[in-house]
């Protein structure tokens, strides 16, 4: 989609403000980064009325773990660790099954059309928000996101292709 880029990072840019001149250029370059990471997996149709984001791949999931840092130091130590870690899926073809540790040392292991599990407990995914934090909210099956940061609100509705700000 041409132009989604700068977009994509834009809009998250706008939500960071009111950080230090530091931590900007560092959230820029992270968000780009991300983005190009996105285009390698995924590709942009064109479609009558919109546009859709399509997987090249027939079987596929994306692990989104975040931190706060507050100093490039603290984010040079975080991207490093992340570099290390590893998503075991071994015996996908076989079990459509993956685990992955999280630098907090929690465990998940997630199976198609099976059981969610944390550090080896069931986890029903229906009685749990999809997002639950001060900044994202979304529950599921609703096809709306709620973003915050301090007094702005922006609500992503996705079954009425809106957007709306207060």
């Amino acid at each position: 989609m041409p132009g989604f880029e700068d977009r994509f990072t834009d809009d998250f840019m706008a939500y960071a403000a009111d950080a230090d001149s530091e931590t900007k250029p560092v959230l820029k370059e992270t968000l780009h980064l991300i983005w190009k990471a996105f285009r390698e997996e995924y590709e942009w149709i064109e479609e009558e009325n919109s546009w859709r984001m399509r997987s090249r791949d027939l079987k596929n999931g994306i692990i989104v773990e975040t931190a706060s840092v507050h100093t490039q130091e603290e984010y040079d130590r975080f991207t490093e660790r992340m570099r290390t870690q590893r998503v075991q899926a071994e015996e996908f073809e076989r079990t459509l099954t993956v685990s992955y540790a999280t630098l907090a040392g929690d465990g998940l292991t997630f199976t198609y059309g099976g059981p969610r599990l944390l550090n080896g407990r069931s986890v029903d995914l229906g009685a749990t928000p999809l997002y639950d934090g001060p900044f994202i909210s979304a529950d599921v099956g609703t096809g709306k996101i709620t973003l915050r940061y301090g007094d702005r609100l922006r609500v992503l509705d996705f079954p009425g292709a809106a957007i709306t700000e207060e």
